[in-house]
């Protein structure tokens, strides 16, 4: 009898893929093995369902487990029967894998597992899907009348499942040991990439164990994973930290020493943090200072450099030390605490001029630091537009920089944003200046005629001394500030495979 128009289409033509769907949608009874005898006639060929369904099976197996469940009547004993079988015949109701469990011959509860199993498709040539069915008298004691479920509650179902899950990872323990290498090689490169977790190192199997379900394989998912042990650790240890200050190492569940190592690990993996943090910066440096169109030969505007070292336009009253980057200029520079970045000289001096530095015209933005509490210099930073070849005695960026001591002195003093005096400026101030420039043939001339005409010890920069200033200048390339700063840093880049 042919097939109604409306189905036709659909409805596969062949006896095996009808068969397979057959098994699929009954599945269940088939992994139970309680049917009637069954066959699929087309023409000449014939198909036992029963014997198609033990035949697509790659590999089975059957295991005793006792559970206690009682305490009185001691443990109960429960078979399971775990099946690979061809994912043709997988369970029609969706998902992949499967534990059927069954009371007096009919399956009365069943669950998927994908999610708690963590595997697509397994077997010799990942072509299986996992079938698993569960049996025993206690089953069949608690099944219900029409046998669709069992009498017992959730909570002791959990117990039976979760001996259950246990028996089938240990059938499919080759292909879990394969997903928990998987989750250790991407957990160790996540943590190279950031440091901050480098606690975790240390015995990583146990921890990809003990916190990454099987399901848990995206970079994102373990990172966020990463982060929440790396956090509740974090907690754990400032409660201990708040319960030794306020009631002694007696109030304190574990040694003493296990918390110091914890606390010494939470400072490593914050300086790895920061490591990691130089590298990415000196890297991002690297590709400013390069073309931004080649073919044109031009570079990026030194407003790009200046905003990667400390942001236009910021005072420290707005960033935090850590929120800029002048380490890579010098490493005494990281946690100078105060500084104005292109603000007019009236802001912070007492004086009254409105000069700043003309960003819009001549892309000389400067940044003046010093640090608070010390003797320190002020310290006077100008950069300039990589790749600039328009230098004269009228644009002599040392002249410029000595004009803007010029403007700290007749200002008398440094003050915050509310006029109070963060630092006197007297004769006996010193004053260090940096200019920051790509050399080239007219700002070596420039540089002949200036106080600052003496080469580094490198020959790669030049320096002078102005005594009436009372200032020291440097004038250096981008490539030397970029190569000492990889220097300085090279022996943690190194430490934390950073290439």
């Amino acid at each position: 009898m042919p097939f109604q128009p409306n189905f036709e289409a659909y409805c596969p033509k062949k006896a095996a893929t009808i068969a397979a769907k057959l098994v699929g949608h009954f599945l269940n009874y088939f992994a139970l093995g309680k049917l009637p005898h069954m066959v699929i006639t087309d023409g000449a060929e014939v198909i036992n369902l029963g014997k198609f369904f033990s035949d697509n099976q790659q590999r089975n197996d059957v295991k005793v487990i006792d559970i206690q469940l009682d305490p009185i009547i001691g443990p109960s004993e429960f078979q399971i029967y775990h099946v690979l079988l061809h994912k043709q015949l997988k369970f029609l109701e969706g998902g992949n894998h499967w534990m059927f469990y069954a009371g007096n011959e009919r399956v009365a509860y069943q669950e998927q597992l994908d999610s708690q199993l963590g595997l697509k498709y397994v077997g010799e040539n990942s072509d299986c899907v996992y079938v698993g069915l569960v049996t025993g008298s206690y089953l069949d004691g608690h099944v219900n009348q029409e046998r669709t479920n069992f009498t017992f509650g959730k909570d002791r179902m959990a117990e039976i499942h979760k001996a259950a899950i246990a028996s089938a990872k240990e059938f499919l323990g080759q292909y879990i040991d394969r997903i928990r290498e998987q989750q250790v090689e991407t957990t160790s490169r996540i943590i190279r990439d950031n440091p901050q977790f480098l606690p975790f190192r240390d015995a990583l199997p146990e921890f990809v164990e003990k916190n990454l379900s099987l399901n848990t394989q995206g970079d994102e998912e373990i990172f966020l994973e990463l982060s929440r042990r790396k956090l509740r650790a974090k907690r754990q240890l400032d409660g201990q930290l708040r319960s030794l200050k306020e009631n002694g190492p007696d109030s304190v569940q574990g040694s003493v020493e296990k918390i110091t190592k914890a606390l010494n690990d939470e400072k490593k993996s914050s300086l790895a943090e920061y490591v990691v943090r130089r590298k990415a910066i000196l890297d991002l440096l690297d590709s400013s200072l390069a073309f931004k169109e080649p073919e044109k030969r031009r570079y990026y505007k030194e407003e790009v450099i200046h905003e990667l070292i400390v942001p236009l336009r910021s005072s420290s009253e707005e960033l935090d030390y850590n929120q800029h980057n002048l380490w890579i200029l010098d490493d005494r520079l990281a946690f100078y605490s105060f500084f104005r970045s292109d603000k007019p000289f009236s802001t912070f001096t007492e004086g009254d001029s409105g000069r700043e530095p003309d960003l819009a015209v001549i892309f000389e933005p400067s940044l003046a630091f010093r640090r608070e509490g010390s003797d320190e210099p002020v310290v006077i930073i100008e950069f300039k537009r990589p790749g600039r070849t328009e230098y004269d005695q009228n644009s002599n960026p040392v002249t410029q920089v000595l004009e803007y001591v010029d403007l700290f002195r007749a200002g008398n003093a440094v003050t915050d944003k509310n006029g109070r005096v963060i630092k006197p400026i007297t004769p006996a101030t010193r004053f260090v200046c940096f200019v920051i420039a790509d050399f080239t043939d007219n700002l070596k001339k420039v540089l002949r005629y200036s106080v600052a005409s003496h080469p580094t010890a490198d020959g790669e920069g030049f320096f002078g001394v102005s005594t009436e200033h009372n200032a020291s200048i440097e004038v250096l390339p981008y490539s030397k500030i970029l190569h000492d700063a990889k220097v300085r840093n090279e022996a943690f880049f190194r430490h934390l495979g950073l290439g």
